[in-house]
């Protein structure tokens, strides 16, 4: 179940709460094709107004249940989730080399579909919107390490986005009359993932720069990789000592 808002971006009170069959609907019947049509015309034409048209579109909170979208501390986020969705949402926007976006969507739905619950084209057409299913029970505790591992461990071999982590994060309804939904497929994370929270450090968003830096910890798998920003990475280092002396 996913909240829905669908007076645009600007708007943080749902109208209402739909399934996955009801948006794999909305995104397959051609809703708001012509407003999609222009977005998706200007953003192929290098015209950067699509972004603000894309704003005024239809979206969902595809990985939490809302009474309203202000998730901006630790109380807020108590308030105001009714419930997550159990679904984990991926964005694309980078496609591999030798890649159309229609050849690498098919590329996921074959390599993936015994684990997604659905593939479409992005508003702007520009990637990918993904869904996967998760059997855990998913909430705040658990989030960071269950995203982390259908990122890493599932996902490990494609580009996601992963500016795209926020609980609260945004999926603008888009169209796409060959969408792929799968209403049975679900990940289960392994409960040593979950358990072993200690090596889990919460996502800093990538800038320009950004390095894979490799983290390890005996009782998982040899390497987990995260994505940190360089900056960030860089500021936190520490090139002097400091010691006392007589």
């Amino acid at each position: 179940m996913f909240s829905i808002f669908f007076g645009g971006i600007k708007q943080i009170i749902p109208d209402r709460i739909i399934d996955l069959q009801e948006l794999a609907d909305y995104v397959s019947s051609g809703f708001n094709q012509d407003l999609i049509n222009l977005i998706r015309s200007k953003r192929k034409s290098g015209d950067v107004g699509y972004k603000n048209l894309k704003k005024k579109l239809p979206y969902i909170t595809p990985q939490c249940i809302l009474k309203k979208r202000n998730l901006g501390s630790p109380e807020d986020i108590s308030k105001n989730i009714c419930q997550f969705s159990n679904y984990i949402y991926l964005d694309i926007d980078s496609i591999p080399l030798g890649e159309t976006l229609e050849s690498y969507k098919k590329y996921i739905i074959n390599r993936y579909r015994n684990q997604v619950s659905l593939v479409c084209y992005s508003a702007s057409m520009q990637g990918l919107s993904i869904l996967v299913k998760i059997k855990n029970k998913v909430n705040i505790e658990n989030f960071n390490q269950i995203r982390d591992f259908v990122i890493k461990e599932i996902f490990g071999d494609e580009l996601i986005d992963h500016n795209a982590s926020g609980i609260g994060r945004a999926l603008y309804l888009s169209n796409d009359n060959e969408i792929f939904v799968n209403y049975s497929n679900k990940i289960e994370v392994p409960k040593i993932y979950l358990e072993n929270n200690t090596w889990v450090i919460d996502h800093i968003s990538r800038g320009v720069e950004y390095n894979n830096i490799v983290n390890y910890h005996p009782t998982l798998q040899p390497k987990q990789r995260r994505i940190y920003s360089y900056k960030v990475f860089m500021s936190v280092l520490i090139f002097e000592t400091q010691y006392e002396t007589s």
